[in-house]
C-alpha cells in the first residue's frame, strides 16, 4: 500500500526513481524497495518523502487525506466555541458554549460527507 503510494507521488510528480534518491539522500535501489514494498521507509526518509513528493506522513499511511492548507472542519469547531464563548460573557450563560460547540461538530461531520 505504502510503496504503490510513493510510486503514484513521484509519478505524479514526473521525476525518476534516481532523481528522487539524489533529493532526499537515500541509494535508488532503496527507493525501488520501497515502492514494492520490500522494505519501508523509517521516520527520517518519510518526512523526506512527503516534503519532497508533497504529501504528509499521515496521508501516505492512510489516516487521512491531505490538507488542503488548513482544517475547515477543526477551524469551524474552533470559530463556534469562540462564539459561544463569547455569548456566555455577554449573557453569562454556559450552556450557549456547549450550544455552539455542538452546532460546530455537527457542522464538521456534514462537511465530511459532502468532501468525500
Amino acid at each position: 500500500m505504502l510503496g504503490s503510494f510513493i510510486f503514484d507521488k513521484r509519478n505524479k510528480k514526473g521525476i525518476s526513481q534516481e532523481e528522487l534518491s539524489n533529493k532526499i539522500n537515500v541509494d535508488v535501489e532503496t527507493i525501488n524497495k520501497w515502492e514494492i514494498d520490500e522494505e519501508i521507509p523509517n521516520a527520517k526518509d518519510l518526512k523526506n518523502l512527503a516534503k519532497e513528493l508533497d504529501f504528509s506522513a499521515d496521508e501516505a499511511l492512510g489516516l487521512k487525506e491531505k490538507s488542503r492548507g488548513f482544517n475547515v472542519s477543526g477551524e469551524i469547531v474552533l470559530g463556534f466555541f469562540c462564539i459561544g464563548l463569547a455569548l456566555n460573557f455577554l449573557f453569562d450563560r454556559k450552556d450557549l458554549i456547549l450550544i455552539f460547540i455542538f452546532l460546530g461538530m455537527g457542522l464538521q461531520h456534514i462537511l465530511k460527507l459532502f468532501s468525500k
